[in-house]
């Protein structure tokens, strides 16, 4: 599980903090939730889209075209099953 071995990767924790917000609908999370604690937690805004742009590109999320939210895959929710 993802969880176990976070290894601080920008990836690996916006899916986490992204895998603790209650959706809206639709399996929709809006992307200031996830962003909110992201810079709390001492990340920049850079890697913060780096993190972003890579659980896109690992299949984890799907962002839509408007970047007000995101979803997860199959594959992104199974990280955290």
């Amino acid at each position: 599980m993802l969880r176990d071995n976070l290894d601080g990767r920008p990836s690996q924790i916006v899916a986490l903090y992204a895998s603790t917000i209650e959706p809206v609908r639709d399996g929709r999370t809006y992307t200031e939730l996830v962003n909110a604690p992201f810079p709390k937690a001492g990340g920049s805004p850079e890697e913060y889209r780096a993190g972003i742009d890579r659980a896109i590109a690992n299949g984890w999320l799907t962002r839509h075209e408007s970047g007000t939210y995101v979803r997860f895959t199959a594959a992104g929710a199974a990280l955290f099953a």
